[in-house]
C-alpha cells in the first residue's frame, strides 16, 4: 500500500484497529509563517474514478502555475472501511505539503479538526470534492478569525434510473451549502451552465 505522511511533529497514521480508549481533544500549534498562499483540499479518496482524476488534473495545474502554492490534501472517508492502494499518490506526492487522512487524526467533529488544521496551516483557501465531512466543516471554517476562501468542486449529477430525479453533490452543494460557499468550480461546461440555470449559482 501507499504510505500516507503528514507534517512534523505529527505522525502519519496508517489503517489500523480502533482502539476503544478515550483519546484527548487534538490541538495544533500554528506552524511558522511560511511563504505562498495555503490550499488545503478534501477528498472521500483517491483510489479512481474521473472526479478522482479531476483532483490530480487541478493538483498539477495549480503547482505548474505558482510553485510557491502550498497544497495539503485530506482525505475523509475512513481508512479502516476503504483501505486500498490510493491511485496516482506517487505523482502527487511531490506537489503536496502534506496528505492528511481525516479519520485518523480527528478527536473532536471532523469540523473542528478541519478548522484547527486551516489555523495550523495557514490555510487561505479550502476546495471541497464529494466529502460529506468537507461540506459539513464549511460552516465551522466560515466562522474562523481568518476565514479561508470556501470553494465546491462539483464533478456531475447523479441521476436515478427510474425517476429522472437529479442527486449527488452538484445538487445537494448549492441547495444546503451555498452560504458558506464562495464559489464554485466544475469538471464541464454543461456542468457549470445547469448550476447557473437550474439552481442559480452565480457565474461570476
Amino acid at each position: 500500500h501507499d504510505l500516507l505522511w503528514r507534517l512534523p511533529p505529527l505522525k502519519w497514521v496508517a489503517a489500523h484497529a480502533r482502539r476503544a480508549t478515550a483519546q484527548p481533544p487534538l490541538r495544533f500549534e500554528p506552524l511558522p509563517p511560511q511563504e505562498g498562499r495555503g490550499l488545503l483540499i478534501f477528498v472521500p479518496w483517491l483510489i479512481s474514478g474521473g472526479a478522482d482524476r479531476s483532483v490530480l488534473d487541478l493538483i498539477e495545474g495549480l503547482a505548474e502555475r505558482d510553485p510557491t502554492l502550498r497544497i495539503y490534501l485530506t482525505m475523509t472517508a475512513d481508512m479502516r472501511e476503504h483501505w486500498a492502494p490510493q491511485k496516482w499518490a506517487e505523482r502527487l506526492r511531490p506537489l503536496l505539503r502534506g496528505w492528511f487522512s481525516l479519520p485518523d487524526i480527528a478527536r473532536d467533529s471532523a469540523a473542528e479538526t478541519a478548522a484547527e488544521l486551516c489555523r495550523r496551516l495557514g490555510i487561505d483557501a479550502v476546495l471541497v470534492m464529494n466529502s460529506g465531512e468537507g461540506f459539513a466543516s464549511l460552516s465551522r471554517l466560515a466562522s474562523l478569525p481568518r476565514p479561508p476562501r470556501r470553494i465546491a468542486l462539483v464533478h456531475a449529477f447523479g441521476v436515478d434510473p427510474k425517476t429522472g430525479e437529479r442527486f449527488g453533490w452538484a445538487k445537494d452543494a448549492p441547495l444546503r451549502y451555498d452560504r458558506f460557499l464562495d464559489g464554485y468550480a466544475a469538471t464541464s461546461r454543461i456542468l457549470a451552465d445547469a448550476m447557473v440555470t437550474d439552481y442559480r449559482v452565480s457565474p461570476a
